[in-house]
C-alpha cells in the first residue's frame, strides 16, 4: 500500500499511521472485490464501496470477515445484503470463533 494510501486510511480511521493495519485493509478490500464479484458488480462499486466497508470492518478480525463473506455467498438470495446485514454475520462469525 502506498503511503499516501496508508495516510489517508489512518485520517479516516482516526488511527495513527504507524498502528494502521494495512494486512487488516487489504483483507477488507479482498473480501470487498469477493463480494463485488457473486453478485455481478461492476468496478465502479469497488471505489463506491471501499472506504465505507474499510471504515465499518476494520476493527473486525480478518478471519471473521473472510469467513463471514464466505457465507454470504454461498446463501441464495436475489439481492446483496446491506452493510449492516453483513457486519451482523461478522459479529456472528467473531462470537462463534471466540475471537471477541
Amino acid at each position: 500500500m502506498e503511503h499516501h494510501d496508508r495516510q489517508y486510511y489512518a485520517r479516516i480511521l482516526d488511527v495513527p499511521l504507524d498502528e494502521l493495519n494495512t494486512r487488516r485493509i487489504e483483507n477488507i478490500t479482498y473480501n470487498l472485490s469477493r463480494f463485488l464479484v457473486a453478485w455481478n458488480k461492476s468496478d465502479s462499486n469497488f471505489s463506491r464501496y471501499k472506504t465505507t466497508w474499510i471504515n465499518a470492518l476494520y476493527n473486525s478480525p480478518d478471519r471473521a470477515i473472510t469467513e463471514a463473506i464466505d457465507h454470504i455467498i454461498q446463501q441464495p438470495s436475489q439481492f446483496p445484503p446491506s452493510l449492516g446485514e453483513i457486519m451482523d454475520v461478522v459479529k456472528q462469525r467473531v462470537k462463534t470463533l471466540g475471537l471477541g
